[in-house]
């Protein structure tokens, strides 16, 4: 009986012992799943907030690619109306100053180069570079429609800003000033520019020098125009440099 009892005794101390380490194992499987519980709630709370972000922080690849295309025409056929818009004035600079020290003989003209040779080669120099103008302004004008409507329909994007349309504003602008010489100035330059040319071939010296300030007159008007048009045209260039988005 003795025996049987410290049996008891000794499975009970036992017991006592293993207890804590049971305890201890329950104590740590709870925490691990309490943290893995933590951890997927926080992947689940990422997941909900990476669906819901809205679509202007994150455009898609192609949408982005079409808007880069698109930036790059116009700003090359921008970069190609100003140098077109350039090319007469710099073909005037060029041409006027050589004409000005080149000897002259030209058919019909011998009595009016004769009489006042500068203006002889100035009459010249102009006929030379009317045909640059003529060849540039209708360049000029097809590029000019282009750009404008690509800048129009991008000004008329949701998240357009205070750029776009001063960079709007200024290309119609640049445009007017075009149409106006197109128009207006260089067919008014082009009758009076004819009317003094036939004078002086004709010989009628008084009647030419009589009609050179209404040539000036309107060569002076296409000036203004034309850096109306270059002034505008890099107003719209820095704006789009100014923009740019990586």
């Amino acid at each position: 009986m003795g025996r049987g009892r410290g049996h008891d005794i000794e499975c009970t101390s036992q017991s006592l012992h293993a207890r804590p380490s049971t305890d201890a194992y329950a104590h740590q499987r709870h925490s691990y799943d309490a943290l893995m519980a933590h951890d997927a709630v926080a992947n689940e709370r990422h997941a909900r907030l990476s669906a819901n972000q809205p679509l202007s922080n994150a455009r898609s690849p192609s949408r982005s690619t079409l808007g880069t295309v698109v930036a790059a025409v116009t700003l090359i056929l921008l970069a190609l109306w100003l140098a077109l818009v350039l090319a007469g004035a710099i073909a005037a600079t060029t041409i006027f100053p050589t004409a000005r020290e080149t000897p002259l003989s030209l058919e019909g003209f011998e009595t009016f180069v004769q009489a006042d040779a500068t203006q002889g080669r100035m009459l010249i120099a102009g006929v030379l570079v009317q045909s640059v103008f003529v060849f540039t302004a209708q360049a000029r004008l097809w590029i000019a429609l282009v750009a404008v409507s690509l800048i129009m329909v991008s000004a008329r994007r949701k998240d357009c800003r205070r750029t776009d349309h001063l960079r709007l504003g200024a290309s119609v602008i640049a445009l007017i000033a075009l149409l106006f010489g197109v128009f207006w100035a260089q067919p008014q330059f082009a009758v009076e520019e004819t009317a003094y040319r036939n004078a002086a071939r004709d010989g009628q010296l008084e009647v030419a020098r009589a009609l050179k300030p209404a040539v000036d007159a309107a060569h002076s008007n296409a000036s203004r125009l034309a850096s109306v048009e270059v002034i505008a045209l890099l107003v719209v260039l820095v704006t789009i440099g100014g923009t740019r988005r990586d």
